[in-house]
């Protein structure tokens, strides 16, 4: 965090998982917290917001960030927070953003089917064939920019040779920093699109030649089941 704004919140006794929304209000930002607090800065919202773990805040109007784990539904483009305030976002929101946010944040129905169906994928936890299950994340313009390990079997950690924990709901590009784009662009046509694909590509993540077989469980997810290629032989010596 940046020095000055890290000064800032120590002095107001400020933490991160403390704040409920920023708003910007008469030329001031506006630090909205769970004890009732508001602290006031000259500091710009962005600035700020800048500073804050990725995803934890959502900029849903200009002037206005809400805590995405104080959202409480999202409805006809009204904000309902915990604590019973509401925030208008922005009307013309993009259609997959939307989708997004409403998959987030409103349904307890969404959110145990989500639940359901990663729990579905349990019998094949011993499953000699390295398998995932991912979820697309989206930016704030409804264009996918990442996605997430929500299911992986045995084989699948041993492949990428990182425990489930490193694995399990971290986005790909924190994991792998330098990874290819490409593959974004290929799970996302089919967890936006349906039907299945399958594609053959060396991953230089793990310096291997894999076949991988995608289709799509359920909207916005990828399921994934990854075959290495064998190397080819060595040619004979022949007189």
């Amino acid at each position: 965090m940046d020095k000055k704004i890290q000064k800032f919140f120590t002095k107001h006794h400020i933490t991160e998982t403390d704040i409920k929304y920023i708003i910007r209000r008469d030329g001031k930002t506006c630090i909205c917290l769970d004890d009732g607090r508001i602290v006031e800065t000259y500091t710009p919202l962005k600035t700020i917001i800048t500073e804050m773990t990725p995803d934890h805040f959502i900029n849903v109007n200009k002037g206005i960030a809400l805590a995405s784990d104080k959202i409480a539904s999202i409805h006809d483009d009204q904000y309902m927070m915990q604590d019973g305030n509401h925030f208008k976002g922005r009307a013309r929101m993009p259609m997959l953003y939307r989708f997004e946010q409403e998959r987030r944040f409103n349904s307890t129905e969404m959110v145990n089917g989500s639940s359901d169906l990663i729990n579905a994928f349990s019998v094949l936890d011993r499953m000699p064939i390295p398998f995932c299950v991912i979820e697309l994340l989206y930016d704030n313009t409804g264009n996918s920019i990442d996605f997430r390990f929500r299911y992986a079997n045995e084989a699948m950690t041993d492949l990428q040779s990182l425990s489930r924990e490193q694995l399990l709901n971290e986005s790909f590009y924190n994991i792998f920093r330098n990874g290819d784009r490409k593959w974004l662009v290929a799970y996302a046509d089919v967890a936006l699109n349906g039907g299945s694909r399958i594609f053959r590509d060396y991953s230089p993540e793990i310096n291997k030649e894999l076949m991988i077989y995608c289709y799509q469980p359920s909207e916005g997810y990828c399921a994934c089941a990854f075959l290495e290629e064998p190397e080819d032989p060595a040619p004979s010596n022949q007189s």
